[in-house]
């Protein structure tokens, strides 16, 4: 089974198989696969799940799979490194890869407006005060919170990656990341619609211990499995056949984590 990734490559790690969300660059990446091989196409947005969707139907095979996230930019890198570590027949388990990562992660980002967020939801006060050109606001992605700070909060962990706009505040403005943290390219599409944003992800696992969770997790008696493929999955439905998974539900492991410190980075 392979995956492609319908996202820039600038939300992934190197090397990832991607394709533009058109169907002309879809095609062209499943036509280099074998003509036998599962396919599990990962979309960001709706535009490119109604693109994978049209490629499956105009293929009319169940040997494609669609998996939708709206996960910001860092935590979708984090899905797409532990997908890439899991064996070919664990890939419709990609909603508890989400899960996993999500139970292991905690997720901020500082933004200068929330006029078009839509989650978490802002309150009225924060869309009126987004028009000011001082404005900041944290929005903890994890917690769906939203509220109006000047930095990012600080948090302990093995692994960080962030993501920022192009425009930032000046350096005397914003305390720097720390030194250790992975910095994603410039985002050609920005999940939070702002002039300047900064996300931060802090991961209690690495990505080898989140695959081998969820690899654990599809060989224990009873994972649960398409009633119709056989597929393992991870969620209420097989990723290909769109039918309903059934056997026991899965556990999600999880690193004990400290909450965000009130102080800055």
């Amino acid at each position: 089974m392979a995956v492609v990734f319908i996202a820039s490559p600038e939300s992934l790690p190197h090397g990832f198989v991607h394709a533009q969300a058109r169907y002309d660059s879809v095609f062209e990446e499943i036509s280099r696969l074998a003509p036998d091989e599962d396919i599990l196409l990962v979309v960001r947005d709706a535009v490119g799940e109604r693109i994978a969707r049209g490629v499956r139907m105009a293929l009319s095979n169940r040997r494609i799979g669609i998996y939708a996230t709206d996960a910001p930019v860092t935590l979708f890198f984090m899905y797409a490194a532990v997908l890439d570590l899991l064996p070919a027949d664990h890939l419709g388990m990609a909603e508890l890869v989400a899960t996993q990562v999500a139970a292991n992660s905690q997720c901020q980002v500082l933004v200068s407006s929330v006029a078009k967020i839509s989650r978490p939801n802002p309150k009225l006060l924060d869309h009126a005060l987004s028009a000011l050109p001082w404005s900041r606001f944290r929005v903890d992605w994890t917690n769906q919170q939203i509220t109006r700070e000047k930095q990012l909060r600080t948090l302990q962990a093995p692994l960080l990656i962030a993501a920022k706009s192009q425009a930032q505040w000046k350096d005397d403005k914003l305390d720097p990341l720390p030194n250790d943290v992975v910095m994603l390219p410039s985002q050609p599409d920005s999940h939070w619609e702002a002039k300047r944003w900064i996300e931060l992800s802090v991961f209690f696992l690495y990505p080898e211990a989140l695959a081998q969770g969820i690899v654990d997790a599809g060989a224990r008696e009873g994972a649960p499995r398409c009633v119709s493929c056989t597929r393992l999955g991870g969620g209420e439905r097989c990723l290909f056949c769109e039918v309903p998974v059934k056997g026991n539900s899965h556990d999600v492991i999880t690193n004990p984590q400290p909450e965000f410190a009130g102080g800055n980075l």
